[in-house]
């Protein structure tokens, strides 16, 4: 098992473990030495797909769901509340073609512009629309009125429990000056 040590990452699900299991089962969850490397969820879902880890449970279903579509042998699977990341689409105060901008925000809202998320691996919060892999029980931490002082309070927390960032497992090749 990989952990990513972004902190949203990171410390998201660090909370999501605090608020359904509880503090003592972070610092449990720490002592099996579990790896934290500062990369993000493509790069923890490129090392299941290869096989370099069994798991992660920092791996977003849409990286899973676009390498078993181009034939990996994965499958992504919520064993509990997840934390979803929050989408929104916003137009700017005075853009230079309002008109167009509101036409795309409604095609993107709208059930065919969801089902076009939907084949690239995104879940759609649609309710006339079935997503596989909804999870069951998904909880908006950004909401919470107490988040940015609770992240900092996981964010601690995980830095205890599973200790300072490994070494990157794929450091960058430093390329050869030509002479």
């Amino acid at each position: 098992m990989v952990l990513s040590g972004r902190p949203s990452t990171l410390g998201n699900f660090t909370g999501i473990l605090v608020l359904t299991k509880g503090e003592d089962f972070v610092r449990k969850l720490g002592k099996q030495d579990i790896p934290v490397y500062n990369m993000g969820g493509r790069a923890l879902s490129n090392m299941v797909v290869s096989g370099e880890v069994a798991l992660s449970p920092e791996v977003y279903n849409s990286h899973m769901q676009n390498s078993k579509r181009k034939g990996a042998s994965v499958d992504w699977r919520a064993l509990g509340p997840v934390f979803g990341n929050i989408g929104a689409s916003v137009l700017p105060k005075k853009p230079p073609h309002p008109h167009a901008a509101m036409l795309f925000i409604d095609f993107m809202l709208s059930k065919d512009g969801q089902k076009m998320m939907q084949t690239l691996g995104y879940v759609s919060p649609r309710v006339d629309l079935v997503s596989r892999g909804r999870p069951k029980e998904l909880i908006d931490l950004y909401s919470r009125p107490n988040y940015p002082t609770e992240i900092e309070q996981w964010l601690r927390l995980a830095k205890q429990s599973f200790g300072k960032l490994k070494a990157n497992p794929h450091p960058k090749k430093k390329k050869k000056k030509k002479k």
